[in-house]
Parts: structure tokens; C-alpha cells; sequence
């Protein structure tokens, strides 16, 4: 199992695809999922979650990357 972040073009927006697709690093896991709350992954393993712009903006800060402007962020685990 694994944390997948996902982003989409703000809910104004008429396209819903898909823009943005990583899974977070296993070196990383714990230190996202204790920023998110999460205990462990199998009981978040129940669809995708919003994040708030503060979460997305801690996250990629933790993964050292630069957080994509105008898009909403989704957290979620995947098998």
C-alpha cells in the first residue's frame, strides 16, 4: 500500500481530469501521515480525501518539490 496524491483543476474549472499524479515516496510515508493525522494506512484506504491548500503546500515542502498553483489536492492510499 501506498499514499497517492492527486490534483485537479479548481472546481470552477469544466475540465475534470486528472493534471496531477505522484505516489509519495516510502521514505516519506510517516512523516505525511502523521502531518495528515493518519494512524495507519489501511484504515485510510477508503477513497480519496481533500486536502486543504496548508496540507498540499506542507507536503510537497516535505517532498522538496514545488506545489502546482490552481489546482485542488487529494490524498488517498492505493494498493
Amino acid at each position: 500500500m501506498f499514499i497517492n496524491l492527486t490534483g485537479f483543476l479548481k472546481e470552477d474549472h469544466l475540465d475534470n481530469s486528472l493534471k496531477y499524479d505522484l505516489d509519495i515516496p516510502a521514505v516519506h510515508e510517516k512523516e505525511v501521515m502523521k502531518l495528515l493525522g493518519w494512524q495507519s494506512l489501511e484504515a485510510e484506504s477508503d477513497g480519496e480525501l481533500p486536502l486543504t491548500d496548508e496540507q498540499a503546500a506542507k507536503i510537497f515542502s516535505l517532498l522538496g518539490n514545488q506545489k502546482p498553483e490552481d489546482l485542488d489536492f487529494f490524498v488517498g492510499v492505493s494498493k
